[in-house]
C-alpha cells in the first residue's frame, strides 16, 4: 500500500468497500490508526473516515481476504536495479492473487512496466495456472499532491486482454466520475504511461541544457525561456531545475529498454536522462568554490528541500537529486557537514539520505556557510525568505538549483543561480 496503492484504495473507498493488502506491519498498523505513512494533502482524512466505517480494510494475509471479492488491483514498485527493472514484487504479487482469481476475477496492473509484462508476466502466468482471469493494464499518472483529485479528474486509460476484460474494468474506473479512454492492447496502455512520463523528461531536459548552455555563455536562461515563451503559443519551455523523482528518474529508462526490445535505439529518451543527471556534476564545481571561497566560520552545508519536488508539496524523496548532492558534495568537500532542511520530510529519511541534524532551520544556517536549494515549494521558500529577514547579515553563500528565492541585496551573503551564475 504504497503511494499508488493508498490513494486509490481511498479513493475508492468512499464508493465501496476496499481491502488493501500490506504485508508490512508497521506501515498496516499506521494506516488501521486512520493516517497514510506518506504525506498526500486529504488523504489522512479520507483514511480515517474509511477506516471508521468499515470501507476501507487493511490485512496483512491474503487468506484473511473473502471469495467474493473479484476485482484485484496490483499497484506494486517496479524499481529500477543496476539499470534492469526490477518486476520480483509483480511476480511476487501474482503468485499471491493467484489463489484468489476465478474466471469471474478482473484483474488490474496498475504498475509501470515495460512493454509486454502485462502479458508476459501476468495473464500467461495466470493461464499456466490453468486460472482464466479477465485482465487489464490501467497506468497510474496522477502527481503527487493532488492525487485525491485527480484520480477522479484525470482520464484513465484502459488496455485489456478482451472486450469483456476492457468493459469490466472501464465499470470498476466509472465509479470514480474520471472519463475513460480506452486503447486497443495491454501493450498499448504500457506504452502511454512510459510516453507520457519520458515526454515531460524530455521537456525538462531541454530546460535544463538552456540553462547549461546560458551559464557558461554569461546569459540568463530563466530570461531566455520567459522571452522564448512570452505571447508565444507554439513555445511553452518549464523552468529549469533538478528532475528526479520515483517515475520520471526510472520510466524514461523503460521506454528506452522496450524500444531496444525490438530494436529501436530511443537516443533522445536516453540523452535527455543524461542531461539530468549530468546537472549536479557539471554545478559541483561551482559549489565547491563557494564552500571554499569562505575559509573561516562555520563549516556546514545546508541542503534545503530533500523531498524530489517541491509544487505540488511531497514528502517523497524517492528519486530526489539531494541524495546525489549529499554524495557529490561529501566526497567533494568531506569535512563539511550537510546538514538539511526541509519542512515535510521526515528526519529518518534525511539521515538515510546522509546529512545530519534534526532539519532546524535557524540551527543548522548558523552553522553553516553555504545554501543549496533544491526545490521551490512554497512553504521552503517562504520559511528561507523569513530566516533571511531576520538574518540579513548571514555570512554566507547561496546556489538556488530553482531560481525561485527572491532576495533583497547583501553585503554579506551572494546568490548563484543555476542558468544564471551571479546574482548578487
Amino acid at each position: 500500500m504504497g503511494f499508488v496503492g493508498l490513494t486509490l484504495a481511498a479513493k475508492l473507498s468512499q464508493y465501496r468497500q476496499v481491502i488493501g493488502l500490506e504485508v508490512n506491519p508497521a506501515v498496516r498498523k499506521v494506516i488501521n490508526e486512520g493516517r497514510a505513512h506518506f504525506f498526500e494533502p486529504g488523504l489522512d482524512d479520507v483514511i480515517s473516515k474509511s477506516i471508521e466505517s468499515g470501507m476501507l480494510v487493511i490485512t496483512g494475509s491474503s487468506k484473511s481476504i473473502p471469495s467474493t471479492v473479484k476485482d484485484i488491483v496490483i499497484t506494486v514498485g517496479t524499481p529500477l536495479k543496476e539499470g534492469e527493472i526490477d518486476l520480483s514484487f509483480i511476480d511476487s504479487a501474482v503468485e499471491e492473487v493467484s489463489q484468489l482469481v476465478s474466471d469471474d476475477s478482473c484483474v488490474i496492473l496498475r504498475s509501470t512496466v515495460a512493454l509486454g509484462v502485462t502479458r508476459s508476466r501476468v495473464l500467461e502466468v495466470f493461464e499456466a495456472k490453468g486460472k482464466f482471469p479477465k485482465v487489464a493494464m490501467c497506468p497510474e499518472r496522477t502527481v503527487e499532491g493532488k492525487a485525491l483529485v485527480e484520480l477522479g479528474a484525470l482520464p484513465q486509460v484502459i488496455g485489456a486482454s478482451s472486450q469483456d476484460a476492457l468493459e469490466r474494468a472501464s465499470g470498476f474506473f466509472s465509479i470514480l466520475g474520471c472519463p475513460i479512454q480506452l486503447v486497443s492492447s495491454l501493450e498499448a496502455a504500457e506504452s502511454v504511461k512510459l510516453i507520457t512520463n519520458t515526454f515531460r523528461d524530455l521537456t525538462f531536459a531541454f530546460a535544463n541544457e538552456v540553462a547549461l548552455f546560458s551559464q557558461e555563455s554569461n546569459l540568463d536562461a530563466r530570461e531566455l525561456i520567459a522571452a522564448s515563451n512570452e505571447g508565444y503559443p507554439r513555445s511553452t519551455i518549464p523552468k529549469p531545475g533538478l528532475t528526479g523523482g520515483p517515475c520520471l528518474e526510472k520510466d524514461p529508462w523503460i521506454f528506452a529498454s522496450s524500444g531496444e526490445m525490438h530494436g529501436v535505439d530511443l537516443a533522445i529518451t536516453k540523452a535527455a536522462r543524461r542531461t539530468h543527471e549530468s546537472v549536479i556534476p557539471r554545478t559541483l564545481r561551482k559549489l565547491v568554490d563557494l564552500y571554499h571561497s569562505l575559509p573561516d566560520g562555520p563549516n556546514g552545508v545546508l541542503v534545503a528541500g530533500l523531498a524530489f519536488k517541491g509544487r505540488p508539496a511531497t514528502n517523497d524523496v524517492r528519486g530526489s537529486l539531494a541524495k546525489h548532492l549529499a554524495e557529490e558534495l561529501a566526497m567533494a568537500v568531506p569535512e563539511a557537514n550537510l546538514f538539511w532542511f526541509d519542512p515535510l520530510v521526515y528526519e529518518s529519511d534525511a539521515i538515510k539520505m546522509g546529512f545530519v541534524g534534526d532539519g532546524d532551520l535557524d540551527e543548522h544556517m548558523a552553522k553553516s556557510k553555504l545554501l543549496v536549494i533544491q526545490h521551490n515549494s512554497e512553504e521552503l521558500l517562504k520559511s528561507l525568505q523569513t530566516f533571511f529577514q531576520e538574518n540579513k547579515d548571514w555570512p554566507g553563500h547561496i546556489f538556488d538549483y530553482t531560481g525561485e528565492l527572491e532576495l533583497e541585496p547583501s553585503d554579506t551573503h551572494s546568490i548563484y543561480r543555476l542558468g544564471m551564475g551571479l546574482v548578487t
